[in-house]
Formats: C-alpha cells, structure tokens, sequence
C-alpha cells in the first residue's frame, strides 16, 4: 500500500529572519504572503495572501521582509538530512516542505510518529502534516486537519467541495460548480460516460480524482545526484537469513530506480543501526558499476561478507555520485541481458556505417548474387545434381 508523508513546518522563514514578536510581520516572496507570525496572523494576514491587501490590513503597523533565493537552504538541508534516516524517497516541495514515500516499511505509521518526533525535537515546533496514497491527496490532508496520520481515502474526500481536487484543472472544477456538483462525492458517483461526454480524455483524471485514485508518484529528489533506500525492520533483523531477504528487497528497489533514471554508481555505503542505537557503517567502491537489481544484491552480498554479528532494526544505502549509465560498460555481475546485446550491436553497425558507408555491411541474405550463379543454384534444385 502506498503510503505518502507531507509534511511542513510552520514558522520556518519568520524563525529564519529572526522577525519581532512583538509586532506584525510577514515574509513576502514574489508579492504574495510566504510565511507570518501570530499578531500578524490574528490581523487576518495569512500566507498565501497577496501582499496588496496584508499592506492595507497591517498599514503602517506591519514589517514585511522579502525572502530572498538562498534564504533557508542550510536549514533546508539540515531537516532533510533528518528525513533521509528514514526514507530514501524525498520530494521536497519549498524550503519548509516536502513529501516523505514511507511505502517500503512494514509499519508505516509507526515510521511516520517516529519521523515526527524526531522532526519536533530538532526543529522546536510542531510541523503540519498528513497521509495519502499520492502526494496530492498527502497535501489535503494537511490543509484540512494537519495532524491526521491515517490515509485520505474516497469517503473522507466525499463532503469536501470540489474545488479541493488538485488534479483536476481549475477551469473543469469551476465548470463541475456549475453543472450542479459542488461535492466530491457527487462526481464520484457520475459514470465515466458522461464525464468523457462533458470533458473529453480528461474525464477519467477527474473520475480517478474524486474516487481518490488518482496517483502523483513521490519523487526521489534529495539528496541530489543520489540514491538512497531504508528499511526500518518490524522489530529487529537477528539472522543471516532474515537479512538475505532483507537484501533481495532493497536490490530490487535500488536496482529498479536506477534502471528507470538511466543511471548507475560504482560507491555503495550502508549505515545498520543496531537494537542500542549504535550506528555501523560499511563502504565499498567497486571496479563494475551499479545499474540493475542483479548488480545491486551482488554488490550488498559482497559488502556484507560473512552477514551481521548483532541485531539490527534498521538498514540504510545510500549511492552517491550518480551518472548517466553507459551501455558500452560491463555492470558487476559480467553478464548482459540480450535486449542490451542487441542495442550494443546496432549501435556499432551504424557508427561503421557512418564512417565506411551504408553499402559497407550487409546483412547476408540481402546480398545479390550474380545471374548464373542463381542459375546453377537452380539448376542444381531441379534435378539433384551435386
């Protein structure tokens, strides 16, 4: 099950510029209200707010200060480096904010009120957060309850109005408006026919929408240029076996991101955080690059040796210095698949055929032979002769 973390913490820019307490004050970030403290708040100034009309609530009593673009990116990176002990899957969404995918853990819930407490005693404030299955469904959640950890699901979504449905274009939800169908739940209910009847091809994004099934997939974005996993165990990892299958999972889902970016690493880190809180970490940079499932449990396997002397309750890798993979190379395990075989192969037929010419190699079975030869070929076919 799908299990998406949004999560934003409030306060963060007036923390950030150290704004006074003791009088109204805002951040401004290209003329709209980014962040506000509480007398500027209970004056009905609140973000997202255009900054014309916080000036004409807050008149001369109001302090605004513009964020400027390298603003908060230390203590951006500071709360995702916290984020990173517990998902390898990041999307951050602004400096105070980001999508956490928790999907990989037996017990998401739990991972999320650890992350949270976590989060709380590092940064000193209570961050907003919520769940979904997708990251749109994860923001909702946080503007309208903000402390729920249970997934937004299509019963919940029915009574709000459907100009909550972010996936769907303004201009369809205002037309939804329109026609009568201020609810979520009532456009659930409309069949996919008459939806394709009003909207065309976007009828089924809005029908998947309001059934809460629509998806918007949690981006691996940070750390940059790297690829990070973790498993929180439920309890804790306490024999060879158990952890081999532990490693099975974690190559399959390092292997199958670095197959769909296109991209490989030959440095591997891990990090087993043992049942007292110790931390182990384990390094190792191979000669053949990592790019596959099979070339990342080859590479785990090695890393491991002989297995682990101590239960763990969680296990971290991080690839860093990611790049383009490169088809001509080898990966670890020696071997190609016959897909990329075949690529190799027609990739260095055309480069001869650009340097020699087209006519310069020639399938077989294209070449023409010359008028008697086909003749005595015949010949020979028509009475047996040798």
């Amino acid at each position: 099950m799908d299990y998406v973390l949004y999560c934003r913490l409030p306060n963060f820019y007036v923390q950030l510029l150290q704004l006074s307490e003791d009088r109204p004050c805002a951040v401004i970030r290209d003329k709209m209200v980014l962040d506000s403290n509480a007398h500027a708040i209970k004056r009905g100034v609140v973000p997202g707010m255009p900054l014309a009309q916080a000036r004409t609530i807050l008149r001369e009593d109001g302090v605004f200060r513009t964020l400027r673009a390298e603003d908060g990116e230390e203590e951006q990176k500071r709360w995702l480096e916290l984020c990173t002990e517990f998902t390898g899957v990041i999307e951050p969404e602004d400096r105070h904010s980001a999508f956490l995918d928790l999907s990989a853990h037996p017990k998401p819930f739990d991972v999320a009120q650890r992350f949270l407490e976590r989060l709380a005693r590092r940064s000193g404030c209570e961050a907003r957060f919520g769940v979904g299955a997708s990251k749109w469904l994860a923001r909702l959640s946080a503007d309208e309850d903000g402390e729920r950890l249970t997934p937004l699901d299509a019963e919940w979504l029915a009574d709000l109005t459907v100009t909550k449905l972010s996936p769907v274009l303004p201009e369809h939800r205002e037309r939804l408006r329109f026609l009568g169908y201020h609810a979520i739940g009532l456009v659930a209910d409309l069949p996919i026919h008459i939806l394709r009847g009003q909207f065309g091809d976007d009828g089924l994004r809005i029908q998947l929408a309001a059934k809460a099934s629509w998806k918007d997939p949690v981006l691996a974005l940070y750390p940059p240029d790297t690829l990070s996993e973790r498993l929180i165990f439920d309890g804790s990892c306490e024999d060879n076996l158990m952890l081999d299958r532990t490693l099975v999972t974690l190559a399959k889902r390092i292997g199958n991101r670095l197959l769909h970016s296109e991209q490989q690493a030959t440095e591997l880190h891990l990090t087993l955080e043992k049942e007292d809180g110790e931390l182990h970490k384990l390094n190792r940079r191979f000669n053949k690059p990592l790019r596959c499932p099979r070339s990342a449990l080859a590479a785990l396997r090695l890393l491991f040796g002989k297995g682990i002397e101590a239960p763990i309750v969680s296990l971290g890798a991080r690839l860093p210095f990611l790049e383009r993979a490169r088809a001509a190379q080898q990966n670890l395990m020696g071997t190609v698949s016959q897909i990329e075989t075949v690529n190799r192969a027609d990739s260095a037929l055309k480069q001869l055929r650009s340097v020699f010419g087209e006519s310069s190699i020639q399938v077989a079975g294209q070449i023409a032979l010359p008028r008697r030869v086909r003749v005595l070929q015949e010949w020979k076919n028509a009475t047996g002769w040798r």
